[in-house]
């Protein structure tokens, strides 16, 4: 397996395929690592399960919650652990994040950045991410990739006995503005599929939602001359912070802002290559609670 990130935009996973070759990928967002409410033994068991089958992790932005900063208007004392209670908080929140990572043996951590690691970035000059991947790179010896807060994705199947290549495209975006708990942001769907043309799965993380939602779409055989029918998947991960339903604590920022029960986990995008048909099918696995 070969990650080439190109243009600062895109990463190109190459596959090397059998006549039939199966492809797995986890799909999360919104861990909040270093928040005290997140669960970390719902985000310990997806990773043992990456771990188990062989899958790398994408993780769509706010892989940190980072918002004990001297800064930030969002700081309570009941939201830092004691851990972190320490001059040098940012580099405390990378040590410990690489250092927990690290100790899974996955393929490949992909992180994409967030508002929480965009905020830091643009109020205080650090790039949290940036730092975690490095240490993970130069340190621990694993694959790591840091992207930005939106870009594509291309998984590309290359038959190992002739020049025959397929690919599917997706793009993703970490997300902006509020919640909506009515439409559970749903609504964004028909935005993005009104100028997104050519991914074949949308992955959306941020108001801590959780969906997939297939679009049928028609597309163009070049081969054949003919149009088929298709989906482009949309998916939109919920994350790994508990609502005070949840964790039952009655202060700090989830209790004050995100009252509501919320889901928890991630998907697991699977794709199956067939050289004789010339395919590449898909399904969606869910990991939420």
């Amino acid at each position: 397996m070969n990650y080439e990130k190109v243009n600062g935009t895109s990463l190109l996973i190459d596959i090397p395929s059998d006549a039939q070759q199966d492809f797995g990928i986890m799909l999360m967002s919104d861990v909040h690592f270093d928040s005290a409410v997140c669960d970390l033994a719902l985000f310990h068991e997806h990773l043992k399960y990456a771990e188990k089958y062989r899958l790398p992790v994408f993780i769509n932005g706010d892989s940190l919650d980072a918002m004990q900063g001297k800064y930030d208007p969002r700081r309570s004392p009941e939201d830092l652990k004691d851990i972190y209670n320490v001059s040098a908080y940012y580099d405390a929140l990378v040590l410990d994040y690489s250092s927990y990572l690290s100790r899974y043996d996955i393929p490949a951590f992909i992180l994409g950045d967030g508002n929480h690691e965009t905020g830091v970035l643009e109020h205080s000059g650090t790039d949290l991410l940036e730092n975690v991947c490095y240490r993970l790179r130069v340190e621990h010896k694993k694959t790591a990739i840091h992207m930005g807060y939106w870009g594509y994705i291309e998984y590309g199947f290359f038959y190992k006995k002739g020049n025959a290549r397929a690919k599917r495209l997706m793009y993703f975006h970490h997300g902006d503005g509020g919640s909506a708990p009515v439409t559970k942001s749903t609504l964004q769907i028909n935005r993005q599929s009104a100028w997104l043309i050519h991914p074949d799965i949308v992955h959306n993380g941020h108001t801590h939602d959780a969906y997939c939602i297939p679009q049928p779409v028609e597309k163009f055989n070049d081969k054949t001359h003919k149009p088929y029918p298709d989906n482009m998947w949309f998916i939109r991960t919920p994350g790994y912070k508990m609502s005070p339903t949840k964790s039952h604590r009655t202060r700090g920022y989830e209790s004050k802002h995100f009252r509501a029960p919320k889901s928890r986990g991630c998907y697991i995008l699977n794709l199956h290559y067939s050289h004789t048909d010339d395919t590449i099918s898909m399904d969606v696995l869910n990991k939420i609670v």
